[in-house]
């Protein structure tokens, strides 16, 4: 049996590429103004598969608008604190509206470079290279290495593009073992032999439809051009405009749908070869903590911990360390300047 080294990742990891739940909505803001003043789109059309029934432009500016509706109503609280009170209210079509607006948005984002953000955060590329094998020029994680992450965005999908150059959605994001898993779905049938990736909250752009996990990622948003924003324009009707036959598979931890939960139990069937935790980024918020338990309590061969988290954050997740793993060794490290990989 292959002993894994896992890593455990949350925000802070993707945060040289995409603002934390703190910055969410001042920077949604900024982008919503460069979208406006960058992206003309009078002169583009939908395709007619898409059946959008607006103008590019029409679409636009509903994005614009809800993002001004979602930082509203998010006030001095976190955006995904709205999403909660939207949930917990059955409030279905605003809740579909908010999450098709975050898709769109983080889409965006990840085709974009300025003074603050990156495309892609640099520190994917170094840790990536250093725990890949590669068949012929395409990388896949070595078989010792595990990840298990609570982020929805693509920022490992678009490193690991960048490694092999081949486009996302082509037949080799199959080697790369991320869940959810593109193709036919079938609940329960995965193992931790295939999958390498375990995206708890699911990737946005992603769509289960009729047993199939697609894709609606036309581009790989590697500009931020107007090619990029027709492709998550039409992303975001579809998801904002409630259709039976497509479910989004981005999800918050508490919504506890079938795909979610079988992210879940390859995570913990993961965490029981685990020897090694490797913890970046992640800060335990409490939305996700009966499955942050359920998932962690089932390493029961760890060895050793590795933190790299804020500083203002470390006790916090040191204090939920040591309540499950009372015996085993910490390592912390607060700077998180590249991630770390063990040496043997």
């Amino acid at each position: 049996m292959i002993d894994y080294t896992v890593y455990y990742l949350g925000a802070g990891a993707s945060a040289k590429a995409i603002p934390v739940v703190n910055h969410l909505s001042n920077r949604m803001t900024a982008f919503k103004g460069y979208l406006s003043n960058t992206i003309n789109l009078s002169d583009y059309i939908f395709s007619s598969e898409s059946r959008i029934p607006l103008t590019p432009e029409e679409v636009k500016e509903k994005f614009l608008k809800s993002i001004d509706h979602v930082v509203e109503k998010s006030g001095k609280n976190s955006i995904d604190n709205y999403a909660r009170k939207l949930w917990e209210a059955k409030k279905t079509e605003e809740y579909d509206q908010l999450k098709a607006t975050l898709s769109c948005y983080l889409l965006l984002e990840q085709s974009k470079a300025d003074e603050q953000y990156d495309i892609i955060d640099h520190r994917y590329d170094h840790w990536l290279t250093k725990i890949t094998n590669r068949e012929q020029g395409i990388p896949y994680l070595k078989p010792r290495f595990k990840v298990i992450s609570w982020n929805y965005d693509l920022q490992i999908e678009k490193a690991l593009e960048e490694l092999c150059q081949f486009e996302l959605g082509s037949p080799h994001y199959e080697k790369w073992g991320v869940y959810p898993k593109m193709g036919r779905y079938n609940n329960g049938s995965l193992t931790d032999n295939e999958i390498s990736i375990v995206k708890v909250n699911g990737s946005t752009g992603s769509y289960l439809n009729a047993g199939e996990v697609n894709s609606l990622l036309k581009s790989t948003f590697r500009e931020f051009d107007a090619k990029s924003v027709l492709n998550a324009l039409e992303i975001y009707y579809k998801f904002s405009h409630s259709q039976p036959s497509i479910k989004q598979l981005f999800f918050f931890a508490w919504e506890k749908v079938p795909m979610a939960q079988q992210g879940i139990e390859i995570a913990k069937t993961i965490s029981k070869k685990a020897k090694e935790l490797i913890v970046i980024g992640y800060s335990f918020p409490d939305y996700n903590k009966d499955m942050d338990v359920e998932i962690l309590k089932e390493m029961t061969s760890l060895e050793s911990i590795y933190l790299q988290v804020r500083d203002d954050k470390i006790e916090h997740v040191r204090t939920a360390m040591e309540s499950i793993f009372p015996d085993i060794k910490i390592t912390v490290d607060m700077k998180i300047e590249q991630f770390h990989v063990p040496y043997f």
